[in-house]
């Protein structure tokens, strides 16, 4: 756990580790008992993230956005984050192997002194150059 404070507030960061969503919610109505708070959703984010699996930002159910008159708002300014990552093996599923031929013609692109996008580019010109494309 990470904590940090200053004159305007109180932070603190807990990682945890957890795999799927359900494991996130169960933990956060965990929490909600353990702390008599009501933590009430304020934004979410859409699911297709490079890295986060899961993201919603939550609020303390003392910042009420009512407009009537006996409206209860504290303006609390607690929040609360909610971050999913995607595990290694997720992120590298897109990914496959090269053939051997292709792996050979990158390592002698790379013993010429091309950098990694440059080997690419040079790979590519050249299957377009045999395919004709």
């Amino acid at each position: 756990m990470e904590s940090s404070g200053d004159a305007n507030g109180y932070r603190a960061e807990v990682k945890m580790r957890m795999e799927t969503r359900e494991e996130v919610d169960k933990w956060l109505v965990d929490f909600q008992t353990s702390s008599t708070l009501t933590w009430r959703k304020a934004r979410t984010y859409p699911e297709s993230g490079r890295y986060n699996a899961y993201r919603a930002d939550f609020r303390c159910q003392h910042k009420t956005y009512g407009a009537g008159k006996s409206s209860r708002n504290t303006n609390c300014p607690a929040t609360l984050f909610l971050v999913l990552k995607r595990s290694i093996d997720d992120r590298r599923s897109s990914k496959r192997d090269v053939s051997a031929i292709t792996a050979e013609r990158l390592t002698e692109l790379f013993r010429q002194g091309h950098s990694p996008s440059s080997a690419l580019d040079t790979l590519k010109y050249d299957l377009q150059e045999e395919e004709g494309d």
